[in-house]
């Protein structure tokens, strides 16, 4: 292309129209770049997504944290004494150890519902981000991130227990920065 003076060229946004954009790229020309604004880096399309998955995973791993916490506190010192003491009732004695642990337990069945469905939609954003990159498509199959985010979200509402869900979920956080990729290694390039 000839330089005319006076005139800025831009670069072809991706748009099938053939309008001349102002550097940005169109979803056309991402999706068939591989997630690219460009064809060398990531789009910030994809980088939200795949940071929106990471946050609500992260926030998923602070309820599982807590409700752990909750756990043992209740094995340890016990469940059963707060509740009924604080509305003005009866002191009720205080059950510890695996009686303990099992009331605790449901105690924190909601906050394991939480961190559930938060899984499930960062499940949700991963998938969407890998499609959007190209990383998961009809040839390649599914991504590594794709099936690691769709596995331990599943084992982590197959087993609702703190402990368990807990250690799932530091799995899916250490996944989604990076740290590991399991159970499925990330494809070589």
């Amino acid at each position: 292309m000839a330089a005319t003076p006076g005139k800025k060229h831009h670069k072809n946004n991706g748009s099938d129209d053939g309008e001349v954009g102002h550097g940005k790229a169109g979803l056309s020309s991402i999706v068939n770049n591989g997630g690219s604004d460009d064809g060398g880096g990531t789009s910030p399309f994809v980088t939200i997504l795949r940071t929106g998955s990471t946050v609500l995973d992260i926030a998923g791993w602070a309820i599982d944290f807590y409700d752990a916490g909750v756990v043992t506190v209740g094995g340890i010192v016990g469940t059963g004494i707060a509740a009924p003491f604080a509305l003005g009732g009866p002191e009720v004695p205080a059950v510890t150890g695996l009686a303990g642990v099992a009331i605790a337990e449901l105690y924190v069945q909601p906050g394991l519902r939480i961190a559930n469905v938060l899984s499930f939609a960062s499940t949700g954003l991963t998938i969407l981000a890998d499609i959007v990159a190209g990383d998961t498509n009809i040839k390649q199959g599914l991504a590594p991130t794709t099936l690691n985010s769709i596995t331990t979200t599943a084992i982590g509402a197959a087993a609702p227990e703190a402990y368990i869900s807990l250690v799932v979920q530091s799995v899916a956080v250490s996944n989604d920065l990076g740290w590991i990729s399991f159970p499925f290694p990330n494809r070589s390039k």
